[in-house]
């Protein structure tokens, strides 16, 4: 282009006001400035992943934004920008780094101030930095030549710690003997054990996690009815909780509740321990002291009258009864105790399977008896059908039938059969012993179908040891014992199945 039109255009650009006007430096550097403030920030929302993305981008568009520029008559250079943008990154970077570094100094140094349950696991404390702001930019000089080895190590040491830890927890609560949950903040099941998985009918404690803790503790009953929503929130950290025996189903549990403060963060801990053995025990408790109180005091209270009588002369009897009846009441009381002693071994003995003849250990227990029907008037009839033996606890058994026998004959009045019928099922043994006699009350009839301890001592005509005995052994065995009316609605017949142990699976020794 000539010099002189080059001159032309500029005369015509400064008449027309269309010259180019470089920005200020004042403008450029604060222009420049919030741009770089921009890009950090950017940094900071998209993550250290895209960050670099970002500021690779940035450099491109501040060139494209400079030249844009010039079409509306500014002038400005993308250079400090640029070379800020390309600094930005690697000094981000490493501020960040080392932040990291300093929080994990920090939890590595708390970490070592925790009891660790392996030696080899303890993690090196070191002073640290107490400063942790992303904003502050001093460091934390470090004497180490090789400080991120260190770190590394530590790091592996305090995770093993903490795997240690979790795994230990994890063996202390599947080891409690109580069915235990933990709720997260959100009222959900964070952790279980195979315990409170059994108590709540799923598979594994697994099945367990997620769910909504206040709908399973709101499945035990409590009498008078509990509003555990309110009972829940009036939990407090530190508190010594709730405690409250509730019942789900038939069984009788023992609630705890107790409210756990985690750095601020609140988890609920469930314990629901069984109290079937205590009820028992109380239960067997009860039936002793009715025992003593009732069945053994009536002989030892018709014998001390008797004395007392005798000695003021004034006897209800003939005095040469008086040793009779003194000997047949110390029998009773001798009998009893017997008796007792029995049934409560037979909740407890182990059994000792045999292989029995069913006809051989129907004939020892008639054997038994057979002299005190024929006093009493009554006869014995028997009948068994059974080739194969079976395998049963000969002494437990025996034991059994002897009873059902004693009880029809003691019943039975004079003139009339007690029939014994026996014969082998599937299953094992099934004996059945009919008299003729009052029978069971219709409750107790019941008691027995329910599986019930009614047939205690203290009952009207008779004490029940004799039956309680024997349904602990049906029970022992897997079987059952059961009444029902004799034939035309008369007496008793009482019916004991004793399956063979070799198919079935013996009792615990709880009746």
């Amino acid at each position: 282009m000539p010099g002189i039109e080059v001159l032309a255009n500029a005369t015509a650009l400064l008449r027309d006001g269309g010259a180019l006007r470089p920005v200020p430096a004042w403008g450029e550097a604060i222009a420049s400035a919030a741009a770089v403030a921009g890009l950090v920030f950017g940094f900071r929302r998209v993550g250290a992943r895209r960050a670099l993305t970002v500021a690779l981008i940035s450099v491109p568009l501040a060139v494209v934004a400079s030249v844009l520029s010039v079409g509306v008559g500014w002038a400005w250079s993308p250079l400090p920008f640029a070379l800020a943008a390309a600094l930005a990154y690697p000094l981000w970077s490493w501020r960040r780094l080392e932040y990291a570094m300093q929080v994990l100094d920090r939890e590595i140094r708390r970490l070592a101030e925790e009891p660790v349950l392996s030696a080899e696991h303890r993690v090196s404390a070191r002073p640290v930095a107490p400063a942790v702001d992303e904003r502050d930019l001093g460091t934390d000089p470090d004497p180490d030549p090789d400080p991120l080895a260190r770190r590394l190590d530590d790091l592996a040491r305090a995770g093993a710690s903490l795997r240690e830890a979790r795994l230990f927890l994890a063996g202390a609560l599947e080891s409690l003997p109580t069915a235990t949950l933990v709720g997260d903040a959100q009222g959900r099941v964070a952790l279980a054990n195979a315990r409170a998985a059994a108590l709540f009918e799923v598979e594994t404690a697994a099945d367990l996690i997620g769910l909504d803790l206040g709908r399973l503790i709101g499945e035990f009953s409590t009498d008078p009815p509990t509003d555990w929503p309110a009972r829940l929130a009036a939990l407090t950290p530190g508190g010594t909780g709730l405690t409250v025996e509730v019942r789900l189903g038939a069984g009788h549990w023992l609630l705890h509740l107790a409210m756990v403060d985690l750095s601020a963060r609140l988890r609920l801990v469930v314990s629901l321990a069984d109290l079937s053995s205590v009820r028992e025990a109380q239960r067997l408790r009860e039936e002793t002291l009715a025992f003593v109180s009732h069945d053994l005091r009536g002989p030892a209270s018709s014998m001390l009258m008797l004395t007392d009588l005798a000695q003021q002369g004034r006897l209800p009897i003939p005095a040469d009864d008086l040793v009779p009846e003194m000997r047949r009441l110390a029998a009773r009381m001798l009998a009893l105790a017997d008796d007792f002693v029995h049934a409560a071994r037979a909740q407890t003995r182990p059994l000792v399977p045999q292989a029995l003849d069913l006809a051989a250990l129907v004939d020892e227990a008639v054997a038994e008896w057979r002299a005190a029907a024929a006093a009493a008037g009554v006869a014995l009839s028997v009948q068994v059908d059974a080739d194969a033996p079976l395998w049963l606890d000969h002494a437990l058994a025996t034991r059994a039938l002897a009873n059902l026998l004693s009880n029809a004959v003691k019943h039975a009045p004079p003139g009339t059969t007690v029939a014994v019928r026996a014969w082998r099922d599937p299953a094992g043994a099934r004996i059945e012993v009919v008299d003729a006699g009052p029978g069971l009350a219709a409750d107790q009839r019941q008691a027995l179908v329910r599986g019930e301890e009614a047939l205690r001592v203290g009952g009207a005509g008779g004490v029940g040891l004799g039956l309680l005995f024997v349904r602990r052994v049906a029970r022992r065995h897997g079987g059952s014992l059961t009444g029902e009316p004799g034939p035309g609605g008369r007496g008793e017949c009482m019916t004991l199945r004793l399956p063979d142990l070799c198919n079935a699976s013996a009792g615990s020794g709880n009746p």
